[in-house]
């Protein structure tokens, strides 16, 4: 056969072979599993409930009034720990078993854009919360600890929140597992023409807004959305996994649905994750607690 005739022939062997043959560069597999991030049931070991873990904070416009026992204005708003739960995830629960959601109440004084924040959070621990000493700034006094030849002060600007009952919260977000495909929520909603979205937060500090839906339903439902792949979960670098963190969820109000007064309650937050790493020769030396061991913790 003429050679001109086999070249486009060896050429489209070729392509075949070089597509077909895998790329060593990706993770390929798959090893999905669901994640329950957070129950709303109390805590089995240290006795804690969601009322530790959880704060509910509203926006500007939230309605206050007098409090007769002590004569203080407060804020229209109230979060519970409520003995129910949706019965497509835990059926009539006939075992009894100690079930709770999160439940919240609030109103505003004016219709527009108002809003809710559910953000994790626990409270403010000056020995905890700190931040790094500057001179000329801070005092000598108000050193907390030395750590890695450096000086450590309580850093109170970590405060997001500051409850009815006088208790300073910070953030503390939920760390996922894995490289995570979706997010879903249980939510009861009372037809009110709200919606809901969920703050997750990248390794690199960028906050992605994503819409988990309206709340124009009654009743239970489980709202679920699907992570972009735009947003990054894995480096090519050494560890490769940059896993994301739940900031909180927001509900917000729009300007032509009345805000005189509404319930909501959350239960079951749950992901569906990729848990799947590539082994190789030394991958135990990625891991930060063997980085400490061997290069100590100031490193």
């Amino acid at each position: 056969m003429n050679n001109k005739l086999w070249a486009p022939v060896v050429l489209i062997i070729l392509l075949f072979v070089l597509t077909s043959v895998p790329s060593f560069t990706e993770d390929k597999s798959l090893s999905l599993e669901s994640k329950i991030l957070e129950s709303f049931e109390d805590d089995p070991v240290t006795g804690e409930t969601l009322l530790s873990r959880w704060i509910v904070r509203p926006s500007k416009f939230v309605k206050t009034y007098i409090d007769l026992n002590d004569n203080k204005e407060k804020k229209d708003l109230r979060i519970a720990r409520v003995n129910t739960w949706p019965q497509a995830l835990h059926g009539k629960n006939k075992e009894g078993l100690p079930l709770y959601c999160l439940g919240f109440t609030t109103s505003f004084t004016r219709k527009g854009y108002n809003y809710v924040e559910i953000m994790p959070s626990r409270e403010y621990d000056p020995q905890k919360d700190v931040r790094e000493f500057i001179e000329g700034k801070d005092n000598e006094g108000d050193v907390v600890f030395t750590k890695c030849d450096k000086k450590w002060v309580s850093d109170r600007e970590k405060i997001i929140y500051v409850d009815q009952a006088g208790k300073e919260w910070v953030s503390d977000p939920i760390v996922f597992e894995g490289r995570t495909k979706a997010l879903s929520v249980w939510a009861w909603g009372a037809n009110f023409n709200y919606y809901f979205e969920v703050h997750l937060e990248d390794h690199r500090g960028i906050v992605h807004v994503l819409p988990l839906g309206d709340l124009t339903f009654t009743g239970w439902k489980n709202l679920t959305i699907e992570i972009p792949s735009a947003i990054p979960q894995a480096e090519k670098y050494i560890p490769k996994l940059r896993r994301l963190k739940l900031i909180k969820f927001m509900v917000w109000t729009r300007p032509d649905e009345r805000v005189s007064g509404f319930y909501m309650y959350l239960d079951q937050i749950k992901i569906l994750t990729d848990i799947f790493e590539t082994r190789y020769d030394g991958d135990e030396l990625e891991d930060s607690q063997k980085i400490q061991e061997i290069w100590g913790e100031c490193y």
